[in-house]
């Protein structure tokens, strides 16, 4: 929050232990709960892309085995959750398995291209929530675009490397916002294309909310924010919502 007249950053809104302001801002079991979150999406897009490919199984009958290269991925995550579950939450301790999935894209190089195309995406989405390294997750994103453009993720490809610029450049705000330094003033367009800026606000009480739809917590929380605005508006409370989509 920033002070009244003075544009610097109050200790309780800085280190708020919340998605609004760091993703994945935990411990190992946060980043663990990720990698388990990823091996369910992954398997049930694997089952379905074998259920389009095949006739549709009787009733009762089992869902399809996964592909040679589908079970090699399984196995890496399922590494990779397990060394977040012990505590080894660093780059290091998973050069191993960032290899490996390399080395998965030349040992199953004549798989589809869907399937090649999710161990990139794994890969960066690891790079991106669990350590924040922007640059590691576009390198993988670009690469699935670059050798793999007929795979139907593309479009999404695309979105995610939107998403990884909004959030790098989200990250180094927040980097300067330590308690008692002067809040970086920005310009940007809201909603209706006119410029909004910190600088505009000052004199106020200025609540910087950075939020963004797939933020379960950000959507729960938005009510008591509105009535938060509401209540104390009439005092020179102001809020400027910055979204990470």
């Amino acid at each position: 929050m920033v002070r009244p007249g003075e544009g610097t950053v109050r200790e309780e809104f800085a280190t708020r232990d919340c998605p609004r302001t760091r993703i994945y801002h935990g411990g190992p079991n946060m980043k663990s709960k990720f990698v388990a979150a990823a091996l369910v999406l992954l398997v049930s897009f694997f089952v379905s892309a074998r259920a389009a490919d095949e006739a549709k199984p009787a009733a009762g009958s089992e869902a399809p085995a996964p592909t040679p290269l589908q079970a090699d991925l399984i196995a890496v995550l399922e590494k990779v959750d397990a060394k977040l579950k012990s505590g080894q939450v660093n780059e290091a301790a998973l050069a191993d398995d960032f290899a490996a999935f390399d080395q998965l894209l030349t040992k199953h190089k004549t798989a589809k291209p869907e399937e090649l195309a999710m161990v990139l995406i794994y890969k960066a989405m690891i790079y991106l929530q669990v350590f924040e390294n922007f640059d590691q997750a576009a390198v993988a994103l670009n690469k699935l675009k670059a050798d793999y453009p007929n795979a139907p993720q593309i479009p999404q490809v695309d979105e995610m490397l939107l998403v990884v610029t909004k959030q790098q450049a989200a990250s180094k705000i927040q980097k300067e916002l330590e308690p008692g330094k002067f809040f970086p003033d920005f310009e940007e367009k809201d909603l209706k294309g006119e410029l909004v800026s910190v600088a505009k606000y000052k004199g106020n009480v200025v609540l910087i909310d950075f939020w963004a739809t797939w933020c379960g917590p950000c959507i729960d929380e938005m009510p008591n924010v509105i009535a938060l605005y509401k209540k104390y508006k009439p005092r020179g409370f102001e809020i400027i919502g910055v979204s990470l989509d």
